[in-house]
């Protein structure tokens, strides 16, 4: 199935508020045409046009048959397709799992979880032609992990399962608990499965979650920021993986009286700082520091500043449309570009536009579909103070535009 047979159907679902204007025609002129819309629209549009070929093919059972795929590494091929589908899944489960949205909206939502429940019985079933590879190698390690991490922020995807399709779930994570993380942020994603097992009453090792918190406290660096494993990176996997991924499972251990409060607090005061961190490094122009690995996941630099958004847990002095504000020139930066995708409709590998030259050996097409993951605060309803509030210069367009701007100082424990 092409791209346009899915988003033609918006325009015909009459969203509202949203109502969507897609106009695809050569896929190679193709963009978004993102620079008139209102910040959710935009967002929304963005999502769903990233995630629809995922989405669509894999629902039908397509997907390793159509994938267009940009891989330099063959033996990492196998893996693409789950890179692809568990961060997709881990960026549209927040809006999948909202309850308030206008009607119009909702038709949307109801189509993508139709969609997203078909792919998971899909990836997970031995006899589909798009069963996925949870077992060889290291890397389905890491996509099982954003695998039920979406699972965990939206249960009604677990719930909608049958057993036997459970069954089929449960039996691919254990081929994924069996692999050996690397000694950095990876002991994050063993945590996280076993924090899955932990919310579905499935048997768990609390020994490796207590490990990964253990680590991670170990490997704090200080005002917000910790190590990727003993040493500090100057790069951006304190978003991409480390903040979101430690406070969900601290909070889960917090809410079942497994970790304690003035634990789970501590990183959460951590979080907010790095959040603050996050929102100055947007320039005025949506554009940030090009700082260190991976930088081909795009706006998903910025997950953990949408990921505390859409949990409510953003501090004070961080206004959550200020965060729109520049989340939103982020987006629009790197995702209004007519290279965005390749013919096909499939991400192409780049920061802006096409840029393969960017991307390290283990990231490929499915690799790039992280940068979903700053659509985390589409799960807040359309009424909340973050999509509800007027724009908000963010700090660095005060700053530049000679006007008053907070100063910033640095986090330590008291």
């Amino acid at each position: 199935m092409n791209r346009r047979s899915f988003v033609n159907i918006l325009p015909a679902l009459g969203v509202g508020s949203f109502a969507f204007s897609f106009t695809f025609t050569s896929r190679k002129e193709d963009e978004l045409k993102l620079d008139a819309i209102p910040d959710r629209e935009l967002w929304l549009k963005t999502m769903l046009s990233i995630a629809q070929p995922v989405l669509d093919n894999l629902s039908m059972g397509q997907l390793k048959k159509n994938m267009v795929i940009e891989c330099d590494d063959a033996t990492r091929k196998p893996f693409v397709y789950l890179e692809a589908f568990g961060r997709t899944m881990n960026g549209i489960t927040p809006w999948l799992a909202l309850k308030d949205m206008p009607t119009n909206e909702r038709k949307l939502q109801d189509a993508t979880f139709n969609k997203v429940l078909k792919s998971l019985v899909m990836a997970t079933k031995p006899s589909s032609p798009d069963f996925m590879e949870f077992s060889s190698g290291s890397q389905p390690l890491v996509d099982a992990s954003f695998l039920a991490h979406s699972i965990i922020k939206c249960p009604a995807l677990w719930n909608a399962l049958n057993a036997n399709e459970k069954h089929d779930l449960i039996n691919c994570f254990a081929q994924a608990r069996k692999i050996k993380p690397h000694n950095n942020n990876w002991l994050l994603f063993s945590a996280m499965v076993e924090v899955f097992h932990l919310v579905f009453d499935y048997p768990y090792d609390i020994s490796i979650i207590n490990n990964a918190i253990q680590k991670h406290e170990e490997w704090y660096k200080g005002d917000g920021a910790y190590g990727d494993g003993p040493e500090f990176h100057w790069d951006y996997y304190n978003s991409f993986v480390i903040h979101p991924m430690l406070l969900e499972i601290a909070q889960i251990l917090n809410q079942k009286a497994i970790l304690s409060k003035d634990q789970y607090e501590e990183l959460l005061l951590r979080s907010q700082r790095y959040a603050c961190v996050l929102e100055r490094m947007v320039a005025p122009d949506g554009s940030y520091p090009l700082l260190g690995r991976s930088l081909a996941y795009r706006f998903g630099t910025f997950h953990h500043l949408s990921f505390m958004a859409n949990k409510k847990l953003l501090p004070q002095n961080l206004p959550p449309a200020q965060v729109r504000s520049a989340l939103t020139a982020v987006i629009k930066k790197q995702a209004n570009h007519n290279m965005l995708f390749n013919n096909e409709g499939w991400l192409r590998l780049g920061l802006t536009g096409a840029q393969s030259n960017i991307a390290e050996v283990y990231i490929n097409t499915g690799s790039a579909y992280l940068c979903l993951f700053t659509m985390q605060a589409l799960g807040l309803s359309h009424l909340n103070t973050f999509w509800s509030d007027p724009e908000v210069e963010w700090t660095s367009v005060k700053a530049f535009n000679g006007k008053h701007f907070p100063i910033d100082s640095a986090y330590k424990k008291h």
